[in-house]
C-alpha cells in the first residue's frame, strides 16, 4: 500500500489547529470533550503512520513536538481562564515545570544548536495523564489527580534535562536516561 509521505505531518497540523479551535469551546463541555479526542487520537495517528509505513522524520518529529506543545498552552490558558484552582493549588509544581522546560530549551539551545523535545516514556505518561485529566476536566473537582499530574511532569521533566545535559548528541526519539546507552 502506498502512502503520502506527507500524511503524518499534515495530522500534526490539524492538530495545531484544533488546539487554537479549543479555545471556542470555553463554554462547551461536550465540544471541548469531543475535539479533546480528537486531537488525542491524531496525536496516536501520526507517529503510528510515520512509524509503520516508515516516514519517520525529523520535520515530523518537530511537528508533533510543536502541536504537543501548543496544545499544552492552550489547555493551560483555558485552565487558567476556567479552572485557574488547579494552577493555584499546584502553584510550586507549576513553576517548577516551567523553570524544567525553559532550562531544557535553553541548554539544548547552547548544546545542540536547537531546541529539542525528546519523545521519552515518561514524557509520553505525562501527555496521555494530561490528555486523561482534560477528559474529565469539565465534569470533576478531583484536587489530588492533578497534583498527582504535575509530579509526572516534574519527573518526566528532570528526566528529559538529564538527556539533554549528559548526551553529547541529541536522539528526539530516546525512550528514557536508563534504555540508551548515552551518544558519544
Amino acid at each position: 500500500m502506498l502512502i503520502n509521505r506527507s500524511i503524518p505531518n499534515i495530522i500534526s497540523l490539524v492538530r495545531i489547529i484544533l488546539s487554537f479551535v479549543l479555545l471556542l469551546t470555553l463554554n462547551a463541555e461536550w465540544s471541548f470533550f469531543f475535539l479533546v479526542i480528537i486531537i488525542g487520537l491524531s496525536d496516536i495517528a501520526d507517529g503510528y503512520i510515520a512509524r509503520k509505513y516508515k516516514l519517520v522524520s525529523n520535520l515530523g518529529a518537530r511537528l508533533d513536538s510543536l502541536a504537543d506543545l501548543i496544545f499544552f498552552v492552550t489547555i493551560l490558558w483555558i485552565i487558567h481562564l476556567k479552572y485557574e484552582w488547579i494552577l493555584t493549588d499546584n502553584y510550586i509544581c507549576f513553576w517548577i515545570i516551567i523553570f524544567l522546560k525553559i532550562s531544557i530549551a535553553v541548554i539544548s539551545k547552547i548544546k545542540h544548536g536547537k531546541f529539542v523535545f525528546i519523545h521519552t516514556i515518561a514524557n509520553k505518561i505525562t501527555g496521555l495523564l494530561v490528555f486523561s485529566s482534560i477528559l474529565i476536566l469539565p465534569f470533576t473537582v478531583a484536587g489530588n489527580l492533578f497534583t498527582a499530574v504535575f509530579i509526572v511532569a516534574i519527573i518526566a521533566a528532570t528526566e528529559e534535562l538529564g538527556i539533554v545535559i549528559m548526551n553529547k548528541m541529541v536522539d528526539l526519539n530516546q525512550r528514557s536516561i536508563f534504555k540508551k546507552k548515552f551518544i558519544e
